[in-house]
């Protein structure tokens, strides 16, 4: 009877090893994002709205309908959007550093977390957008229309958001610290005084 517990306690030791090494290096493939070819993202999308956690990086997005379409934690870093419709598209937690979104419509957009460093957002209509947490580090968002966008905690540190349109916003806690801000308007924004490196009396 001892002999039969004490080769149960080996077997299940065993397993337990077996299964703690299975753990240990299975994220490492469950995290890598399937890389995908504009022309795989044309065939997606005549059947759904779901790209989340794909590999999209580089690709050209030019000119296409992309409205309600979810991007949550898919890699766009340096994709072209330019012109791209992206009404109430989601990119949660996406990448989209060095991406161009020059022109685009991202009216009632969801961008909560999304990363956007270093992109270029030139004359982008974002009224409505949701841009909580955002990281804008650097970003061009010149000439550019936020009319009641979300920005809380947004950061805008160092961008360019020279002739846009914040009016009505929400700037609570957002980080405009070095941005250029040369005829930026802001009329009616709300919680303006939460907000970093920006003047009051502007």
């Amino acid at each position: 009877m001892i002999l039969y517990f004490n080769m149960k306690r080996k077997i299940f030791t065993i397993f337990c090893l077996i299964f703690f090494i299975f753990l240990l290096y299975t994220p490492v493939f469950s995290m890598e994002k399937e890389k995908m070819t504009i022309e795989q993202v044309r065939e997606v999308l005549k059947t759904s709205r779901m790209l989340a956690k794909k590999d999209l990086r580089g690709l050209d997005f030019s000119g296409m309908n992309l409205s309600r379409v979810v991007f949550y934690k898919t890699d766009l870093q340096k994709a072209i959007l330019r012109g791209a419709k992206l009404q109430r598209a989601g990119f949660q937690e996406a990448n989209l550093s060095e991406a161009d979104l020059s022109g685009a419509d991202l009216n009632w957009a969801n961008l909560f977390k999304a990363d956007l460093s270093n992109a270029i957002l030139k004359d982008v209509i974002l009224s409505h957008a949701n841009l909580k947490k955002a990281n804008l580090y650097k970003a061009d968002v010149s000439g550019s229309i936020l009319r009641k966008a979300k920005l809380i905690d947004t950061n805008f540190k160092e961008a360019d958001l020279s002739n846009s349109s914040l009016n009505m916003a929400d700037m609570t806690g957002a980080d405009f610290t070095g941005a250029n801000m040369t005829g930026t308007t802001m009329r009616k924004s709300r919680n303006r005084e939460n907000a970093k490196g920006i003047s009051l009396s502007k």
